[in-house]
């Protein structure tokens, strides 16, 4: 198993991955005026993986500007972060490209 993420880096920001319990019943949140994402450690690694996909895609509508109201934000982040996830593991000589593809602009 490969160790789990504590920090990221969003456009010209860096943000702290926490693990630990949320102060809702949701199983994450993304602090934006904090730079935190935090995801309750409690759950399988695969869920634990869409729940950070999620998180770190509100972290990208906040990096780009959007203004999206929250139900449209969620809707959109819940029905994206599983199906981007899937992509990615399902291609990961893709998902390598990407990656260095991107690292050059």
């Amino acid at each position: 198993m490969t160790e789990r993420v504590t920090r990221v880096v969003v456009g010209h920001r860096a943000y702290r991955v926490d693990w630990a319990p949320v102060d809702d019943s949701s199983d994450g949140e993304f602090l934006a005026r904090r730079g935190v994402v935090r995801v309750d450690p409690d759950g399988d690694e695969g869920h634990l993986a869409e729940v950070l996909m999620h998180e770190l895609l509100h972290v990208l509508v906040h990096d780009s500007g959007l203004s999206l109201p929250e139900p449209q934000e969620e809707q959109v982040v819940s029905a994206l972060a599983p199906r981007l996830l899937d992509f990615l593991s399902r291609n990961p000589r893709c998902a390598a490209w990407l990656i260095a593809a991107g690292s050059s602009f």
